[in-house]
């Protein structure tokens, strides 16, 4: 580390597997009203998953694959200019897109991938299998390539680099197989704690990614549990404001050291019923 050679290096402890310093720096982070029943949900490559109730604490990792950040997807890139953030229906159910500096569109981000396949099943666009529909293929411009169905956002024309910017079948099964393994996650947390998604508070999206996730959307494509939306609110960059809590306070640093004693880490491939929650996850409602 490039600093002065007095200082004082703090490390956050790690809670096991997968689920880091981040986590605990992200629950200390949290509104002080966070008491009740809630979630923390940091969802990326690696999400990570924090379940509390009423003194009680449990933690996984879920491994989502890079699908909500623009990894594995056709016209998948990270969230810069160029790219679809968000995509929504008009009163006509026609799908419009909103792209990032207002620039002709590179590709889609994690948010806008989110919303799409929200919008093509609201549309009935895909089924509850993930299965582009003959609907989709009668009223949105597609054509047929390696991976199936594929639907085409934009034109070669209208885009940045000259290329159709796209959506394809087995782009829809990566999204299947990331919002499958978060969800497992959470029902197999809230299994444990022995509670129901009524119970549930608040859940709180942390990251970059989750800070700009539409939650309505979300629970649409079954990621997050079917709750009143209003319940769940972003946190934006929590990590890093957690660790400049450590930084500056002793008290931190020692809520850090007691919520590691707290949390009660599960290893989620060991969990008896996994496969099968996970399978069932896969599918849209």
């Amino acid at each position: 580390l490039n600093s002065n050679s007095s200082a004082w290096v703090t490390v956050l402890p790690q809670v096991g597997g997968f689920v880091g310093a981040d986590t605990i720096a992200c629950l200390l982070a949290l509104p002080a009203e966070a008491l009740g029943c809630y979630l923390l949900l940091d969802i990326g490559t690696n999400g990570e998953v924090v379940l509390y109730n009423r003194g009680e604490m449990w933690a996984a990792s879920a491994a989502a694959g890079p699908a909500f950040e623009g990894g594995g997807i056709s016209s998948g890139m990270m969230a810069e200019i160029g790219a679809v953030d968000k995509v929504y229906l008009d009163s006509g159910g026609r799908m419009q897109f909103n792209v990032l500096g207002n620039k002709p569109a590179k590709g889609i981000c994690g948010s806008g991938i989110v919303d799409l396949v929200a919008c093509l099943l609201q549309a009935g666009y895909i089924d509850k299998n993930g299965i582009f529909t003959a609907k989709a293929c009668n009223r949105l411009e597609s054509r047929r390539g390696k991976w199936g169905t594929e639907i085409i956002l934009f034109a070669a024309g209208e885009s940045a680099k000259g290329r159709p910017v796209v959506f394809n079948q087995e782009d829809v099964r990566q999204v299947q197989l990331a919002k499958a393994a978060i969800r497992t996650a959470i029902d197999i947390l809230l299994g444990k704690a022995e509670l129901s998604y009524a119970d549930i508070d608040r859940i709180y999206l942390a990251g970059a990614f989750g800070n700009y996730l539409d939650p309505d959307n979300s629970i649409k494509i079954g990621m997050i549990p079917p709750i009143d939306s209003k319940k769940i609110i972003n946190i934006g960059n929590a990590a890093a404001e957690g660790a400049v809590a450590a930084l500056l306070s002793e008290e931190s640093r020692s809520k850090a050291s007691m919520l590691k004693e707290k949390i009660r880490y599960t290893e989620l491939a060991n969990h008896p019923d996994f496969q099968d929650m996970y399978l069932n996850n896969l599918n849209f409602g």
